[in-house]
């Protein structure tokens, strides 16, 4: 891959535009963890977002082409790049018109709906994770960033019951008391009204 710019930057790491070297025209997002924010907790978090994401494959979700660690050791996830805006950068612009509030929240839940049969459960489902790409029709859903999922039958993520993991406003209550380990399809759900209501009253409800 050629790196073409930045297009963003957290306090865990940054998301670079880049092209594929062989296959013109290819663009693509790599999100790369910075070096000093790679606990154990913190790598395998987001080599699950790879594999969770990569295990559904569903035109809904992001889809994730590649998962390494560069030769300085910091790991990266190449994903197909996105152009349009998450849909809390939306909301911040007043809540949305009915239909387009139906359209956005069937995407979503067509996404989970994959997501669930695959024994994948988001646990943070929130406006941030949602991105609304720009298209010449109606925008469409991704769903973004699995990193703290939890999959049926898997251990490539122990969660302690005593910590709370996703965002207050819209986790479910049974996250909120600190019981992430009980989450299932229904948290999802729970988060996904919580959106929905934000989206047509343009404040959250919690």
């Amino acid at each position: 891959y050629e790196i073409e710019g930045l297009l963003g930057r957290g306090g865990m790491g940054a998301v670079w535009r880049a092209s594929h070297r062989r296959l013109a025209g290819r663009t693509v997002a790599i999100k790369v963890l910075h070096a000093g924010a790679a606990s154990e907790e913190l790598l395998t978090r987001f080599r699950h977002e790879a594999e969770a994401a990569a295990r559904i494959g569903h035109p809904h979700i992001v889809e994730v082409l590649d998962y390494n660690t560069l030769p300085t050791g910091e790991p990266y996830i190449v994903m197909e790049h996105l152009e349009g805006e998450p849909l809390s950068a939306r909301l911040e612009r007043g809540p949305l018109p009915l239909d387009e509030v139906l359209r956005v929240t069937r995407q979503i839940g067509l996404a989970l709906h994959a997501a669930h049969g695959e024994g994948v459960v988001h646990r943070d489902l929130k406006p941030d994770n949602v991105f609304l790409c720009q298209t010449d029709g109606p925008s469409t859903v991704k769903v973004l960033d699995f990193g703290i999922s939890k999959v049926r039958d898997s251990d490539t993520l122990e969660t302690a019951d005593a910590v709370v993991m996703g965002t207050p406003c819209y986790m479910s209550p049974e996250q909120a008391f600190g019981k992430s380990g009980e989450a299932d399809a229904r948290s999802d759900v729970f988060s996904l009204g919580t959106i929905v209501y934000e989206m047509l009253a343009g404040e959250r409800a919690f």
